[in-house]
């Protein structure tokens, strides 16, 4: 069977698109690890980051509330006390105490000013992590196994380009070899073996024909056209089963172009 012929250079084409593609892949996949383990250490971050800003909300907050319960304690004892006062020690409680709430009502608005900004930091740093999340993702939806796919495709093309020369080339070779002038130790009519003395026979231009010896074939024709085989059994006085098919096998008795 003889595949179609196709150019030498492509199952190497192949061959080459098919390794390009197979290092391209893992390639590509040594600098998805590397950005995963940076996105990692970057989620890491943001997370302790989060929960850092997260913690330190909720302590000022308690200082706060802790603040404000201290404030209502010593309002219960100075109010206990200004029944004993005179007006000017009232005047400056009075004044001691309003400056302590403003302190503490200054002190909840930056808190709640920190808190927003921190809340706004929180989301920030949160949408890191859900940008982190999603670009870890898209990084495994299967696309980057195209690559490697279609690698192994072409690699499969070249394999099958390579048998493909290699079948065509055997075929080749075996007709060139099956046109080639056979060699003949023994005379194909005879049997007789060549050698010094018996030289070969000759075509009708003169050229050597390597099949017959010249007491059989000169110029084209043999010199007994009508030789039949159980006439040369019986002058050569051949006997034996081995002997007689030995001479059976020779071209001009099993060639019919010859009878």
């Amino acid at each position: 069977m003889v595949f179609p012929t196709i150019p030498d250079s492509l199952p190497k084409v192949f061959l080459l698109a098919g390794a390009a593609l197979i290092i391209y892949y893992f390639y590509n996949n040594q600098v998805v690890s590397e950005k995963h383990s940076r996105l990692r250490e970057t989620l890491i971050r943001a997370s302790d980051s989060a929960t850092n800003l997260s913690t330190r909300i909720n302590f000022e907050l308690e200082l706060v509330d802790q603040k404000y319960k201290l404030f209502i304690d010593s309002m219960k004892f100075v109010g206990s006390k200004m029944k004993s006062m005179n007006d000017a020690e009232i005047a400056q409680t009075e004044k001691m105490l309003n400056e302590r709430k403003q302190e503490i009502i200054d002190f909840r608005e930056r808190i709640a000013q920190e808190q927003l900004a921190y809340q706004l930091k929180i989301n920030d740093q949160n949408s890191i992590i859900r940008t982190i999340k999603d670009e870890g993702a898209n990084d495994f939806d299967g696309s980057n196994e195209i690559p490697v796919y279609l690698g192994i495709f072409f690699l499969f093309l070249g394999y099958l380009g390579f048998i493909n020369l290699q079948v065509n080339q055997n075929e080749l070779l075996t007709r060139q070899i099956a046109q080639l002038p056979k060699h003949y130790d023994n005379c194909q009519s005879c049997g007789v073996k060549f050698n010094s003395v018996v030289k070969y026979g000759t075509e009708e231009d003169r050229t050597i024909n390597k099949a017959f010896c010249y007491e059989c074939y000169q110029d084209g024709e043999f010199e007994r056209p009508n030789l039949t085989f159980s006439v040369l059994i019986n002058e050569k006085k051949i006997k034996g089963f081995f002997a007689m098919r030995k001479i059976k096998n020779l071209d001009r008795w099993i060639n019919s172009k010859w009878e």
